[in-house]
């Protein structure tokens, strides 16, 4: 098990010494990490939404959001989080039926 609490956007905030990591919300990627923990101690994640900034898809009238960030964006950023041995979550797109946003998924499978 691993405990985290999310203070918000990119807030650090060290709720419990029990806390494994932070919950790392962001909105972009100006802010990469530049050490495995933070200055409180916990391990630094990260996680944002790679195409729909509202989180949810709650429109299914619509076709869903392309990715936010380019290939190249994102890239730098996991580069800077591999060499700092942190962890980043991606949200994606996920419908009913349990399938995600296809350009997402191949956005994903070239960058890895």
């Amino acid at each position: 098990r691993l405990v985290t609490f999310n203070a918000g956007v990119a807030q650090t905030f060290l709720y419990s010494d029990h806390q494994d990591y932070w919950g790392g919300e962001l909105t972009n990627l100006d802010t990469p990490p530049t050490s495995r923990y933070l200055e409180n101690g916990l391990q630094w994640h990260g996680w944002t939404c790679l195409d729909d900034r509202a989180w949810v898809y709650a429109d299914n009238t619509k076709p869903p959001n392309s990715p936010i960030h380019t290939d190249t964006e994102l890239i730098e950023f996991i580069a800077k989080c591999r060499e700092h041995r942190a962890p980043m979550t991606f949200n994606v797109i996920s419908f009913q039926d349990g399938t995600m946003a296809e350009k997402s998924i191949n956005q994903l499978q070239r960058i890895t």
